[in-house]
């Protein structure tokens, strides 16, 4: 990968509160990167794992899968820099994002038969494929190895359940 000379800051950048949140994003950026090697390191072995699974897919015919690919290699570098710029609870979306694109194209892989009817027209379409999807791969529907829902509210020594706690005000001042 070549580096990237940055040009010096456009007139006025800096003297705003929008410019100066990237700007110190960006050292924070930096900071990770110095700070969190390991870390770093690792996010680096995963983009590498995307970029030669997309020079795989040059020419190839399943162009639905490799879109969806893409897409999820993309969300990846975003949560990547967010992540690195300090914004954590950001990231969260955007790496659920990098996750569920993934999980397409290989649903799109997998049933190949449902995207060439969704694009053909016929009774099922493109909304209806990934609305499946989105139910077969969505957060109520993931199973986690060895954990299962709780039938019971929590219990604590010190209150009945949680689920049955009422709402307390503030005393005013």
């Amino acid at each position: 990968m070549k580096k990237v000379n940055l040009p010096a800051a456009p007139g006025g950048w800096g003297g705003d509160d929008v410019t100066a949140f990237i700007d110190n994003a960006r050292l924070n950026s930096f900071a990770t990167y110095t700070n969190l090697r390991p870390e770093y390191t690792k996010v680096a072995e995963i983009d590498v794992v995307f970029r030669k699974l997309v020079g795989y897919l040059l020419n190839t015919k399943d162009w639905f899968a490799a879109f969806f690919l893409l897409r999820a290699h993309s969300a990846f570098l975003a949560g990547s820099h967010l992540a690195m710029s300090g914004q954590a609870a950001e990231t969260y979306a955007s790496l659920r994002l990098c996750l569920e694109n993934g999980l397409y194209g290989l649903y799109s892989h997998n049933t190949p038969a449902l995207v060439r009817r969704g694009y053909a027209g016929t009774t099922v379409t493109r909304r209806s494929s990934a609305s499946e999807a989105s139910s077969r791969f969505g957060i109520s529907s993931t199973r986690y190895a060895g954990w299962t829902p709780r039938k019971q509210p929590l219990r604590s020594s010190s209150m009945n359940a949680v689920s049955t706690m009422e709402p307390t005000r503030m005393s005013e001042p």
